[in-house]
């Protein structure tokens, strides 16, 4: 018996409305919140390195000129001190500008301001930058914001503890997790 083409446009019709009674009449699942699944802001100080005065004034400093004053030195080996010294005051600047900015956040605020790269990542902040520095001796000064707040201003650090960020701390700084820092700076659980 062959089907005929009415019946086949009617059990069509009779699938796609069961399908629909079936998928479509669930409560649909609640929408993700935008809150939880978006990216962190980014920290302060990569905030004042985007503008774009700051971005002008590090193209020019960046540069590499003839004129320029190389020098060796046993740690770091051969550097360009003279884009050292043109970096230096932006460095400055900006630390300075974001400076009371994270002396008002709380300890929680605080420590979300460390610049940090996933664990056993190679970084692409090379040392002959302004974002090196500025990064290295704000972190320092994070850590040394966090560990003279009271005790009674930085409970809060504990569900920080199993944090894996490591803190950016230069090439020859001290490679420490951002939960380590909680853990054995902080509340000195050794």
């Amino acid at each position: 018996m062959k089907p005929r083409p009415g019946n086949l446009n009617f059990l069509l019709a009779i699938t796609l409305v069961s399908l629909w009674a079936i998928c479509g009449c669930k409560p649909s699942a609640p929408a993700p919140n935008p809150a939880a699944t978006s990216a962190a802001p980014p920290i302060l100080f990569d905030q004042v390195l985007a503008r774009n005065d700051i971005v002008r004034r590090l193209k020019v400093a960046e540069q590499d000129l003839a004129t320029d004053n190389w020098r060796t030195f046993p740690m770091s080996g051969r550097i360009n001190y003279s884009r050292f010294q043109r970096l230096t005051p932006i460095t400055e600047d900006v630390l300075h500008e974001v400076q009371p900015q994270l002396e008002k956040m709380t300890a929680c605020e605080l420590i979300t301001q460390f610049k940090t790269f996933p664990r056993y990542t190679e970084t692409d902040v090379h040392g002959d930058t302004a974002a090196y520095y500025i990064y290295v001796k704000g972190n320092r000064g994070i850590a040394d914001l966090l560990k003279n707040r009271p005790k009674s201003k930085i409970e809060c650090l504990r569900k920080f503890q199993n944090d894996k960020g490591e803190i950016f701390d230069g090439v020859q700084g001290s490679v420490s997790s951002v939960g380590d820092f909680v853990r054995y700076e902080i509340f000195k659980e050794y």
